[in-house]
C-alpha cells in the first residue's frame, strides 16, 4: 500500500521507516500489526481522543536547520504517523481537493505547482497585467494559528477535522538534548497531513483577499497576485492586515513586485515605504522563472551551470563507483532539470551545454568508453526496457516535457486565471486522459527511435540491443545499488556488464586464454578451462 513507501529518519522511539516496513511486511504477525494500525487510523479519524493518550504518537525529535543566517527548528516525528497519515490521505484526498478547489494548489491536485507557474506566466504575458507580486512569508508552517486553522477546517473539510484536532489541539512535546520543549503553533515536520492542514487552514484568508480585483495563486504559503499596480497595492495592504490573524506573516523584505517596464515609475510611487522590492526584469517563482525573455533565459543558463557542476561531481564519483553514480543520475539528478524543462518554454537550445557535459564527461566516466558518436548517444538515451540506459538527452526532451505539462495543467491553470472557486468533478479524469495521451506519445517516439537505430547499427550490436530489450534483461539497472541486498556492483563488474550489454570490447582483456586460444568475450563465455561456465552453473 502507498503508506508502506514512507521514507525518513526515526522519531523519539528510534524506529525509522526501514524498521517499520520490516515490521509490517516480514513476519507472520505483520498482518495483525497492519490491522492494528488501520484500527488506530480509523479511530483517530472518527472519534475525539484524550490528548494524553496521543502524546507519544505526536511527539517529535527536534533538530536545528541552519538557514544561513538563522536557525529553523525541525521536528522529526514517529514514522508511524506518516504511515497512518498517508493511508488517511488515500481515503479522503478527494474531499480535501474539493474543499480547497483551485484557490489553494498544494493539497493534492495533480501537477498543482506546475499549474501555478503556467497560470502566472500566462498572466504576465497578458496585456491587462501591469505587475505580479510574489509574496514570501516568515516561517509560515511553524507560525500557523492552530486554533483558528482547526476551527476553519471543521467547517470547510469535516472529514479531515477530527484527525487534525486529535493531533494538534494540545501542545506537542519536542525532545532536544535531554530537554523538552513545547510546540504550540504551526504544523509538524514530516506529517503528511501538514500540507492539507495549512492549505485548508488559510483558505478563509484567501477568500477574504478575493474582494480585491487581482488574480491570485496560492501554493501553500507561496502567494502571487497579478493585476494593476493599484489593485495589487490594495491586496498587499489587506494581506498584511488580515494575514497575522491566521498565522500568516508576509515578509516585505523578501517580497518582490515584477513590473512591466512602462509601469515601473508608478509602481515605485505606489509601493514607496512598503519595503517591497520593485523589479522590471523578472524573478524566481516556485522553482521556475517569471518575467522578460532575457531574464528567463539567464535564469535557465544559471540553473544549467549548476546542473553541469553537479554532473561533474557525479562524474568524479563514477570513476570509482559507477553503479552508484548511475543510480543517482537516473533517480535524482534527471528530475531537477525535468521540472525546469516542464515549466520554461523554448528551452531546448539552452539545454545543449548540459547535454555536452553528459556526453563528454559523465558517460565516459561511467562506462570507461569514449568518445560517443550520435548513434551510441541515441542508444544510451533509450529507456532500459528498450535496451538503453535511460540517460535522456535533455535538449531533445525539453519540448516534450513542456508540452506535456501545459496540456496536463491547462484546465487547472485556466481555473486560476478565471478566478474560479470550485473544482470541476471531472478534472481528475481529464488530467489522467492527458497523461495517458502523453505517455502513449512518448512510447511512440521511443519505438520510432528504436526502429531507426536498429536500421543503422552493425549486426552484432543490433543483436545486443535486441537481447537487452527482452523482459527482465534490465532489472539489474533499474534496481537501487543496495549492498546489503547484493544489488551493488563494483567498478569492474558494472563496466564489464555495460560492455557486454552493448557488444563493446571490455578493457584490459588478456591476449590468450589458459587453453591457448585467442581470448575473446565469446570464447570466455564458452571455454570450460576459463571457469565462466562453472561460475554461471554454481550461481544458478
Amino acid at each position: 500500500m502507498p503508506s508502506m513507501k514512507t521514507e525518513g529518519a526515526a522519531g523519539p522511539s528510534g524506529l525509522d521507516a526501514t524498521a517499520w516496513r520490516h515490521l509490517c511486511c516480514s513476519f507472520q504477525s505483520s498482518f495483525d500489526l497492519c490491522a492494528a494500525l488501520a484500527s488506530v487510523a480509523k479511530r483517530i479519524c472518527t472519534t475525539f481522543i484524550d490528548p494524553k493518550c496521543l502524546s507519544a504518537f505526536v511527539a517529535c525529535r527536534l533538530v536545528p536547520l541552519d538557514k544561513c543566517p538563522g536557525v529553523r527548528p525541525i521536528g522529526i516525528g514517529e514514522t508511524i504517523r506518516p504511515i497512518i497519515g498517508k493511508a488517511i490521505l488515500a481515503t479522503i484526498g478527494q474531499n480535501i481537493i474539493d474543499a480547497a478547489g483551485p484557490l489553494q494548489l498544494c493539497v493534492g491536485q495533480q501537477a498543482g505547482c506546475e499549474a501555478a507557474v503556467h497560470a502566472m506566466s500566462s498572466l504576465y504575458d497578458s496585456q491587462t497585467t501591469e505587475a505580479i507580486l510574489l509574496v514570501d512569508a516568515n516561517n509560515a508552517f511553524n507560525s500557523l494559528n492552530r486554533e483558528v486553522a482547526l476551527r476553519n477546517i471543521q467547517h470547510l473539510c469535516p472529514s479531515l477535522s477530527v484527525v487534525l484536532i486529535n493531533n494538534y489541539r494540545e501542545d506537542i512535546d519536542l525532545f532536544v538534548d535531554g530537554a523538552t520543549l513545547l510546540s504550540t503553533e504551526g504544523t509538524t515536520q514530516g506529517d503528511p497531513l501538514a500540507m492539507a492542514m495549512y492549505g485548508i487552514g488559510i483558505l478563509p484568508l484567501i477568500k477574504k483577499l478575493q474582494t480585491c480585483d487581482v488574480t491570485q495563486t496560492w501554493y501553500a504559503d507561496d502567494a502571487a497576485a497579478a493585476g494593476s499596480t493599484a489593485n495589487i497595492r490594495c491586496w498587499w495592504d489587506m494581506i498584511t492586515k488580515a494575514g497575522p490573524m491566521f498565522g500568516y506573516y508576509p515578509n516585505a523584505s523578501k517580497t518582490h513586485l515584477i513590473v512591466k517596464q512602462e509601469y515601473v515609475q508608478s509602481a515605485k510611487g505606489l509601493f514607496d515605504g512598503s519595503g517591497i522590492t520593485v523589479i522590471a526584469d523578472g524573478d524566481r517563482y516556485l522553482g521556475a522563472a517569471i518575467g522578460t525573455r532575457n531574464y528567463i533565459e539567464q535564469y535557465v543558463k544559471n540553473k544549467i551551470s549548476e546542473f553541469i557542476g553537479e554532473v561533474k561531481i557525479l562524474s568524479a564519483f563514477a570513476l570509482t563507483q559507477p553503479h552508484a553514480a548511475y543510480s543517482a543520475f537516473c533517480h535524482g539528478l534527471i528530475g531537477k532539470w525535468t521540472y525546469l524543462a516542464r515549466t520554461i518554454p523554448h528551452s531546448s537550445e539552452l539545454f545543449i551545454p548540459l547535454e555536452n557535459a553528459i556526453r563528454t564527461i559523465f558517460l565516459p566516466s561511467l562506462t570507461g568508453q569514449s568518445p560517443f558518436n550520435d548513434t551510441d548517444r541515441n542508444m544510451l538515451a533509450l529507456p532500459t526496457r528498450l535496451g538503453g540506459l535511460g540517460i535522456i538527452n535533455p535538449s531533445l526532451m525539453s519540448l516534450y516535457h513542456y508540452t506535456t505539462s501545459v496540456n496536463v495543467t491547462s484546465v487547472l491553470a485556466n481555473l486560476v486565471i478565471t478566478r474560479a472557486t470550485l473544482m470541476p468533478s471531472d478534472l481528475g479524469i481529464q488530467q489522467r486522459e492527458e497523461k495517458n495521451l502523453a505517455r502513449n506519445q512518448r512510447k511512440a517516439m521511443e519505438t520510432a527511435s528504436v526502429t531507426e537505430l536498429l536500421a543503422i547499427l552493425p549486426a552484432k550490436q543490433k543483436r545486443s540491443v535486441e537481447i537487452a530489450s527482452e523482459k527482465g534483461a534490465s532489472s539489474w539497472l533499474n534496481a537501487l545499488p543496495i549492498a546489503r541486498h547484493g544489488f551493488a556492483l563494483h567498478k569492474s563488474a558494472f563496466r564489464d556488464a555495460i560492455c557486454l550489454r552493448y557488444g563493446w570490447q571490455p578493457p584490459l582483456l588478456p591476449s590468450h586464454c589458459i587453453c591457448g586460444s585467442i581470448y575473446t568475450v565469446e570464447h570466455a563465455m564458452n571455454c570450460p578451462s576459463g571457469g565462466f561456465p562453472s561460475i554461471r552453473h554454481n550461481e544458478v
